[in-house]
C-alpha cells in the first residue's frame, strides 16, 4: 500500500446508506487510483469489502478503527460547482446551506443520476446476500415498502404512525402485493392482519445481510413507498436505476424539532476507554493506550 493516499473517513453513527453515500461521494470528489476506507464496525457490524463487491477501477484498504484527527465524511451526495444545483433546488426544511439533491427522489436533476448511477451499477452483494435475494419471487404487481420505525427513530423522534403507511397503501388495488422491509416482526405482523406483505423467508431482523438483501428486493419495485428521511430508502431507490416511482410517507418537521433539542451522539473518554453512544445507546468502546 502506498504511502498518503486519500482516506475517506465514515462516521461511527453512520447507518449503510449513509456510508454508501459518503463513499460514493468521495470517489466521485477526489477520483481515487487507491484509497483508504475507514468504515468503523458500529451501527454496520461487518467490513464493506465484506458484504459487497465493487467492480470499479479503485482499490480499497479498509479499516474499521475510527480516526479523529480526520474530517468525517458527509452523508450528502458531493456536489460540484459545474452541476449547476441551485442552493434553493430542495425542497426538504433541513439545515442545508449549500447546494444539494438528497432524499429527492423524483425530482433528481438527470444528470446527477447519470452521475452517480455508474457507482450504483458497480456496487453488488457478496454471494451469500445474493442467495437470500434469489429466494424471493416479487411479482410484477409487487410496490416496495420500506417502514423505517425503529426505536432508535423513535428516540429522536422520527418514527411514522403506521396508518400513514395504510393510507398509501389503501390506494392500490386489493391484489396488490408489498415487499416489506421492516426491522421487527411486530410491524411485519402489523401490515400483514390486512395486506399481501411479502419478505425475505425466515428473516433475521438485526442481520446487516439481511437488510443488504431487503435493500436490493426494494429496488426491484416500479413503484416505492419509503421512510421520510431515510437513505436506506433513497440508495434502494438508487440501486433500482431511479425508476421507481417514489411515494415518501412522514414529515421531515417532527424530527427537525427534536434534532434541535436532542444531543443525538456523544463521546464519553474515561481514563482508560473512549465510549460512543447513539441516542443514549453505546454502539463502540475502544480501549486507550496507558501513557508510559
Amino acid at each position: 500500500m502506498k504511502k498518503n493516499l486519500p482516506v475517506c473517513n465514515l462516521s461511527v453513527k453512520a447507518g449503510l446508506g449513509n456510508r454508501i453515500k459518503g463513499l460514493f461521494s468521495f470517489i466521485r470528489q477526489y477520483q481515487p487510483k487507491e484509497m483508504i476506507l475507514i468504515w468503523p464496525k458500529t451501527l454496520v457490524k461487518k467490513s464493506f469489502l465484506e458484504l459487497f463487491c465493487f467492480d470499479y477501477p479503485v482499490k480499497i484498504y479498509e479499516k474499521d478503527i475510527p480516526n479523529y484527527n480526520i474530517p468525517e465524511q458527509s452523508w450528502r451526495f458531493y456536489v460540484s460547482e459545474s452541476d449547476n444545483i441551485s442552493k434553493n433546488f430542495s425542497k426538504i426544511p433541513l439545515d442545508f446551506n449549500d447546494p444539494v439533491f438528497d432524499l429527492e427522489y423524483n425530482r433528481t436533476p438527470k444528470r446527477m443520476v447519470k452521475v452517480y448511477s455508474q457507482y450504483f451499477q458497480k456496487l453488488k452483494p457478496n454471494a451469500n446476500i445474493q442467495k437470500i435475494i434469489n429466494s424471493v419471487i416479487l411479482p410484477k404487481n409487487t410496490v416496495a415498502l420500506h417502514v423505517r420505525n425503529h426505536s432508535d427513530w423513535k428516540d429522536g423522534g422520527r418514527n411514522t404512525n403506521l396508518k400513514e403507511f395504510t393510507k398509501c397503501m389503501d390506494k392500490y388495488s386489493k391484489d396488490t402485493f408489498f415487499f416489506l422491509s421492516a426491522h421487527d416482526k411486530d410491524i411485519s405482523d402489523y401490515f400483514k392482519k390486512k395486506y399481501k406483505i411479502i419478505e425475505v423467508p425466515n428473516k433475521n431482523y438485526s442481520s446487516i445481510e439481511y437488510a443488504i438483501a431487503d435493500l436490493y428486493l426494494l429496488s426491484k419495485c416500479k413503484e416505492a413507498i419509503y421512510s421520510c428521511g431515510s437513505t436506506f430508502s433513497e440508495i434502494s431507490w438508487w440501486i433500482g436505476g431511479c425508476k421507481a416511482k417514489a411515494h415518501v410517507i412522514g414529515s421531515y418537521d417532527d424530527w427537525v424539532e427534536v434534532n434541535k433539542r436532542i444531543k443525538f451522539f456523544r463521546i464519553e473518554k474515561t481514563e482508560n476507554r473512549t465510549r460512543f453512544y447513539f441516542f443514549g445507546k453505546k454502539i463502540l468502546s475502544i480501549k486507550r493506550p496507558t501513557k508510559k
